[in-house]
């Protein structure tokens, strides 16, 4: 029965775990391979693990086996190819590590394979973007030498003297110049730069200079990105001379470069997000495999059904707090692939009470008071699941964790700034020593009070709730005063 269950919890995992023997045969694998790549279990069991690697990948593989045995230590592939039984190739990354027997003799190896190969799609989605980009910089080329451009000519004043048809088009409202200052075509703030660089250049600062600004187009009602090359041009000898400026519309080009930015951003992320999130399942579920390989070796030797049960017993527990922790990655997993959820505009004060309700037994058996300070129809855009169980994780640690020696009081303050909604959720119970939490405060599984129901996830799961909505969240906190937590929600 204890197999059948930690089978079950290990086919339900957010990856395919392994095993195989010195010579790289499998001799294990969990079922949701099936899932993942197609195979039954009974077509890869006994098999050669390379036989299913692409070509070109399997000397690397071969590599992190051999350092394996030679080794004895964990280590993780580069990204590979492994073709399904359908024919399509996945992208994987896989984390081996030793299964030593009591006496340290390599036994097996066991391996965690993470699919990335959603990533490898925003690698190549970014590689795109920057062929984009490079190709509507050719474009943009392509305008200046056609010279469809902005042209002006200014005074020593900033004042316009000439301007061209594209200008009047994009800037000056029914094609008539009613003042002739730059500043009211491009604003006052990027018109006083433009007279900036203008002072430069009379006084001989510099030969021509170059700003980069977005500015209103009044007639296209569109925002756009200009870019501006300016020259002062003397027309004889003694002459005071003109400001030529050159105008280039690069609106497209910045989006292309944000939308640049932004995958390259996404790819770093995802890239830290798999390699913790590998980590923290390599580590996890190898030491319940090792805490049940243990057990189940004693049993072995055990003559006594009495301690035969005992330690049955034991297992049952291992394989239920393995089930834990499977379910609690699969949750930070599925937020993690969740995070473009709709988000509806839900009433912050609504939500508390309704977790006030769900809580009251606790609440009253702590005797706790709980006082809101907000605007009765303060609303935030967010994810109505997440929001709850941000107040309800929050709610729940500062009943746990309240100090004996006072009554419970919590404060929650709410209220909009700007286009953000701030929400404050203060308490005086325990506190914690920032100082030697250094920084783990929001860390998986840290925990920093001697409860007995403490696991170090409520936190984690907070932060990666309140980041999947575009939010932030701080603390301060001091042991025997208590702790504020500070959330930033977009409005």
């Amino acid at each position: 029965h204890s197999e059948l269950r930690f089978k079950s919890i290990v086919d339900s995992a957010p990856g395919i775990i392994f095993v195989t023997d010195l010579k790289g045969r499998v001799t294990y694998i969990s079922q949701n391979v099936e899932e993942f790549l197609g195979f039954p279990v009974e077509e890869l069991v006994q098999k050669q693990l390379l036989n299913f690697v692409e070509k070109e990948d399997q000397p690397h593989i071969a590599e992190v086996f051999d350092r394996i045995r030679t080794l004895k230590i964990n280590v993780g592939t580069n990204p590979h190819k492994v073709r399904a039984k359908d024919g399509t190739v996945h992208w994987f990354k896989t984390n081996m590590s030793p299964l030593l027997l009591p006496d340290g003799t390599l036994d097996a190896v066991m391996g965690i394979a993470l699919d990335i190969t959603e990533i490898i799609k925003t690698e190549e989605a970014l590689a795109q973007a920057s062929a984009e980009a490079r190709k509507m910089a050719a474009y943009y080329k392509s305008i200046v030498e056609n010279q469809s451009v902005y042209v002006i000519k200014l005074d020593d004043k900033g004042k316009l003297i000439f301007f061209n048809e594209l200008f009047v088009n994009d800037f000056v409202l029914d094609g008539q110049v009613h003042q002739p200052s730059i500043k009211r075509y491009v604003g006052v703030q990027e018109g006083n730069k433009i007279i900036g660089v203008i002072q430069k250049l009379y006084n001989e600062e510099i030969p021509s200079d170059q700003l980069t600004f977005e500015v209103f187009s009044e007639n296209k009602k569109v925002q756009k990105f200009i870019h501006w090359e300016f020259r002062l041009v003397r027309e004889g000898a003694g002459s005071a001379g003109v400001v030529m400026g050159f105008g280039y519309d690069i609106t497209e080009l910045m989006k292309a470069y944000e939308k640049t930015r932004e995958l390259l951003r996404l790819t770093e992320d995802q890239n830290l997000r798999l390699q913790n999130f590998a980590y923290i399942i390599s580590h996890n579920i190898r030491s319940h495999w090792a805490n049940m390989q243990g057990l189940m070796n004693i049993m072995r030797f055990s003559e006594k059904q009495e301690d035969r049960e005992q330690y049955l017993e034991l297992i049952g527990k291992a394989i239920s707090n393995l089930g834990t922790t499977i379910e609690e990655l699969n949750q930070i997993l599925n937020i993690r692939k969740e995070y473009q959820k709709p988000r509806t505009a839900v009433t912050i004060k609504d939500e508390i009470n309704l977790i006030k309700d769900t809580l009251i037994h606790e609440i009253v058996e702590a005797g706790a008071r709980i006082e809101l300070y907000m605007p009765h129809n303060l609303k935030v855009r967010a994810v109505p699941a997440y929001l709850s169980s941000i107040f309800l994780n929050l709610f729940t640690n500062a009943l746990k964790y309240r100090a004996p020696e006072r009554p419970l009081v919590i404060e929650v303050h709410a209220f909009k700034k700007d286009d953000r909604v701030v929400i404050r959720f203060s308490d005086n119970g325990m506190g914690i020593d920032l100082q030697k939490a250094k920084g783990k405060i929001f860390g998986l599984y840290k925990t920093f009070h001697n409860h007995p129901q403490a696991r170090g996830f409520g936190l984690y799961i907070v932060k990666t709730q309140v980041e999947a909505m575009n939010g932030t969240i701080s603390v301060e906190s001091e042991p025997g005063v208590g702790t504020a937590f500070t959330i930033e929600l977009p409005a």
